[in-house]
């Protein structure tokens, strides 16, 4: 899915509800996955009824709500019985899994009893040669209009929840087999799917399926000929083969019907042999349960084939490190395939007999919405980065700004604002009312008034005139001298020293405010 291309679901917990439906009930599993861990959260299942008034599809949909009603999660997984797909074996030239995709369809058609354009595949590689560059893959086939038919029944449905993908009992069933028997694979060679609705017999190369057939009936057809015979209800043999098993010598059609379901299996595993390289030895049986439980039916198994025959005990799911099951829910064999749909490992994750085209558009919704998450993520991180560096370029500016006005203050005795604007605005008047006197000096004068300001430093002779200064006020064009001499006789002096050069008003006593305006220069008897 989409996270495959942006995300890795191991990142992420998921709700999967795994699906079956059946003839007569529809099941289903909810688990909680996180990477490699999975918890068994529910399993429920509901009956389809007989309602003459309706179809058995009006009546599957009623059914299927009724259970759906029950779940929420992320993805829903149906399951296809495995007489609903045929497989075949194939060595491909190639390795890369996307270019062994690309020739399947080419190297199916002609086995196949329907147009390839009725044909929806899938793979899983049972081996490679690196030496020779070749692969052994098992290819599951199945009719369009047969998935159509399960995807139209969700349609119709009220749920929410959306189809990510089918799979196939076998797929799950050798999920399980590894999750059980993961540091021994090769103890098994032959599984033994014993289904509600077909006998699934496969040889397996370290795990794998490498052979699969399917025998044309499940162990609901051969109970359904014993309850013909016999007259016995459907539950009534049900229970029998659960508590008495096989061993009922007086039941002539329960032997009869079980030993040609022995007869079949081992003309299959016969057929194996013939296609398997000399090597391959085939000794142990893994016998599954998947419809009902049958007692000592490994033990019946053993006789009739002479291999040795053991049953998948569903109790060591729990002693499974990946695997663990809430305390209230109770794993059967007939609910065991939709516990089995949900099961996503790296061996099948990838395999999905889902339609192309639903795969498509899932795929686009899971685009735009992660590409919009996505995209606000960026935005966020963006926009906090620029959140976080202006913040820092703010505080760096205030404290610029504060060192600025500590200037100003230092600079012009007489600013007091906390606005730096305020402040520069009131040193550019002190600046420009000072700029203003001294070019009101400059453009009567030229550069003549330093001159004069040195002349008059050397004409004032402070210490002769008893002379002290406090302050020289310029204000435009007027020049204010304000301090004090010793004595009287001290006043004609200093009025003698300023007269040369400035208009003033003379002094009254011996503090004086003199006001002085310069006078006009004379050719070059100022500057001699």
């Amino acid at each position: 899915m989409i996270r495959e291309l942006f995300l890795p679901d191991a990142w992420f917990s998921q709700e999967i509800i795994g699906i079956e439906i059946g003839k007569y009930t529809v099941s289903a599993c909810q688990v909680a996955q996180k990477g490699q861990q999975t918890s068994v959260q529910k399993i429920m299942t509901v009956p389809i009824e007989t309602n003459h008034e309706k179809t058995h599809e009006e009546q599957t949909i009623v059914a299927l709500d009724q259970l759906l009603s029950n779940f929420t999660g992320d993805h829903l997984r149906v399951s296809l019985p495995n007489n609903q797909v045929f497989f075949k074996e194939l060595t491909v030239p190639f390795l890369d899994a996307h270019k062994i995709k690309m020739i399947l369809g080419y190297e199916i058609e002609s086995a196949l009893p329907f147009p390839l354009t009725e044909a929806i595949f899938d793979f899983v590689i049972i081996k490679q040669d690196k030496t020779k560059k070749e692969s052994t893959v098992l290819v599951a086939i199945a009719q369009k209009s047969q998935v159509n038919y399960v995807l139209d029944l969700i349609e119709q449905t009220k749920t929410k929840l959306k189809i990510s993908a089918i799979t196939i009992d076998l797929m799950g069933t050798l999920d399980l087999y590894d999750a059980l028997y993961a540091n021994k694979l090769d103890q098994y060679q032959i599984l033994l799917d014993l289904g509600k609705t077909c006998v699934t017999i496969s040889y397996l190369w370290h795990g794998k399926p490498w052979l699969v057939r399917n025998l044309p009936y499940g162990l609901h057809s051969l109970i359904t000929k014993i309850m013909q015979t016999t007259h016995k209800s459907y539950q009534d043999v049900i229970e029998n083969l659960f508590r008495f098993g096989l061993e009922q010598p007086q039941d002539h059609e329960l032997q009869v019907t079980f030993n040609k379901l022995a007869h079949d299996i081992a003309f299959t595993i016969n057929s194996f042999r013939i296609q398997l390289p000399a090597e391959h030895k085939i000794q142990r049986v893994l016998v599954c349960e998947s419809a009902i439980e049958i007692k000592n039916i490994a033990n019946f198994l053993t006789n009739q084939l002479n291999l040795e025959c053991n049953n998948l005990e569903l109790n060591k799911l729990n002693s499974v490190k990946k695997l663990t099951i809430k305390s209230n829910v109770t794993i059967h064999q007939n609910n065991l395939p939709c516990l089995l749909a949900t099961m996503v490992t790296t061996s099948n994750h990838h395999f999905n007999l889902l339609p192309p085209e639903v795969v498509s558009n899932n795929l686009v919704n899971y685009q735009i919405l992660t590409t919009g998450i996505l995209t606000i993520l960026i935005l966020g991180t963006v926009y906090g980065i620029c959140f976080i560096k202006n913040q820092s370029l703010n505080k760096t500016l205030l404290q610029y700004q504060k060192e600025t006005i500590h200037e100003l203050e230092n600079t012009f005795h007489e600013i007091e604002s906390r606005s730096l604007t305020n402040a520069i605005n009131e040193a550019e008047t002190r600046v420009n009312r000072e700029k203003k006197i001294w070019f009101s000096f400059s453009n009567q004068n030229g550069n003549s008034v330093l001159k004069y300001l040195q002349i008059l430093s050397e004409t004032l002779n402070v210490e002769k005139l008893n002379l002290d200064l406090k302050k020289i006020i310029i204000k435009d064009d007027v020049i204010t001298l304000q301090g004090s001499v010793a004595h009287d006789e001290d006043i004609a002096p200093l009025e003698q020293a300023l007269t040369p050069l400035f208009k003033i008003t003379s002094p009254q006593s011996t503090n004086f405010d003199i006001k002085m305006t310069l006078k006009q220069p004379e050719g070059d008897a100022i500057s001699s």
